[in-house]
């Protein structure tokens, strides 16, 4: 839920700034002062606040360990298309150099952040009453034991002992 709030804070703080925030990554003045870069701007930040906004509706409502799991995955999974996005752009060997400046990397640690915070929350969830079948978003499996020893489960071969994996699509169903 605390990432869902820093990114409400993160968007409003850019809403409150404008699109003039763009000119410290080296923005050109043509493209700040563009009245359409200026509505997707507007629209992107409502919309990285609303996503703020669901993380923490998703933490306030998601009680199964299970489900807890999956929404920890699919933000997971969110955030580092998110992050390699920030990291394409950036002002880096690895970046195109599309915004200008060091600012342009704190996206991308930011990014990182989060993500191995929802992989972190993934974990501690999976530690409860359900656990995943290999690294989190390994398998679209979820298990209720680890009874079976690490390779197979993280194979996905065999249900044997108390283990019950299901495909995580069949949990979300219910």
């Amino acid at each position: 839920m605390t990432i869902g709030v820093i990114y409400v804070l993160l968007a409003s703080s850019m809403l409150v700034r404008g699109v003039d925030a763009l000119r410290e990554y080296a923005v050109a003045p043509r493209d700040v002062e563009s009245p359409v870069v200026a509505d997707f701007f507007i629209f992107f930040y409502i919309l990285m606040a609303f996503i703020g906004v669901l993380m923490v509706l998703f933490g306030h409502v998601t009680r199964e360990r299970t489900h807890q799991l999956l929404v920890a995955a699919a933000f997971f999974a969110s955030q580092i298309v998110f992050t390699l996005r920030d990291l394409r752009t950036s002002d880096t060997s690895l970046g195109n150099h599309l915004y200008k400046g060091d600012g342009t990397v704190v996206f991308v640690l930011i990014g990182l952040s989060f993500a191995a915070a929802f992989r972190l929350a993934g974990r501690r969830w999976a530690a409860g009453h359900a656990k995943p079948c290999g690294w989190l978003m390994h398998t679209p499996l979820v298990c209720s034991s680890w009874s079976e020893p690490r390779a197979r489960w993280a194979s996905g071969a065999g249900t044997g002992g108390d283990r019950q994996c299901q495909p995580a699509a069949s949990v979300l169903a219910r």
